[in-house]
């Protein structure tokens, strides 16, 4: 087989792809998570490949419009400092100290936890979307907004491992997928992370925690999770007895999730647990 014959095949390849990607884009195309309008297939088309890793410059801008409108983009409410150092939620004028409310009254057993968006009525109902209405699209940009903002952060921490949070099987089956997990592999990728789904299991099938008050919420949780023998030996193997796992979830209120998953993993061996949001309620903005 010549060279001119090679790449007439590597072109037919790339013209089939691209008149695939063409077709999926008319099809189903993106639309905006905030206003619901139908991103212009001119910016969906040119998405860079984010399998790739994160994307910088004028790639990473074109990777934020291929997936949300730029006024749309303005309207999420990010965390921004000062935030809590242990958990990451915001802090607010009154606020004493460097921890909020809960982390000064509570030991947690994550080291530290970062939240991107402040858990307002915008937030929630992009987050159902994924949850409840099979929008999966919207993840795309959760995690590539996770990833931008704390990437930096992940790196500086050595992370070896992401795990996802994850859900009893009967959920999964009935919503079809794990939101965290799906949210950590598109971190993963974009990070050069691996993710480890069979780590942590949740043997308890809980109700939702938003239908509960806070006192309730933990006891809700209590034996939920369990970790897997035989997935945790092979971390430890593979990395050592220093190996630093990030937690990934979606939402954050009181931490009893969070808190409850990285105990789990303290007590069967790892050594050092952080934490990653998508989203977390404040003394404000709470899940109702």
């Amino acid at each position: 087989m010549n060279r001119s014959h090679l790449c007439r095949t590597d072109n037919i390849k790339k013209a089939v792809k691209t008149a695939g990607s063409i077709a999926v884009e008319l099809l189903f195309p993106q639309k905006c998570p905030v206003c619901g309008d139908v991103i212009p297939i001119e910016n969906r088309l040119y998405k860079p490949d984010l399998s790739r890793g994160l994307p910088e410059g004028g790639s990473l801008m074109a990777a934020y419009d291929a997936l949300i409108c730029r006024d749309c983009r303005k309207e999420l409410a990010l965390i921004r400092d000062p935030v809590c150092e242990k958990c990451g939620k915001q802090l607010y004028a009154g606020e004493e100290g460097r921890l909020c409310h809960d982390c000064r009254e509570m030991v947690r057993s994550f080291l530290s936890c970062r939240c991107m968006l402040i858990y307002d009525e915008l937030t929630r109902d992009i987050i159902s979307a994924v949850k409840y209405n099979s929008k999966r699209e919207y993840i795309d940009l959760l995690s590539l907004m996770a990833a931008d903002r704390y990437g930096s952060w992940i790196k500086e921490l050595g992370i070896d491992l992401i795990i996802p949070v994850p859900v009893h099987a009967k959920r999964l089956k009935k919503r079809g997928y794990n939101q965290a997990e799906l949210m950590a592999l598109g971190i993963g990728r974009l990070l050069n992370i691996p993710v480890e789904t069979k780590a942590v299991i949740r043997i308890k099938h809980t109700l939702p925690q938003k239908e509960l008050d806070r006192d309730s919420r933990l006891k809700n949780l209590q034996n939920a999770f369990q970790t897997v023998p035989d997935t945790i030996k092979k971390i430890k193997s593979y990395y050592g007895d220093a190996v630093s796992v990030l937690v990934a979830d979606d939402i954050y209120t009181t931490g009893a999730t969070l808190d409850l998953v990285s105990l789990s993993l303290i007590r069967a061996g790892i050594s050092r647990v952080y934490g990653l949001c998508m989203a977390a309620g404040t003394d404000i903005f709470t899940v109702d």
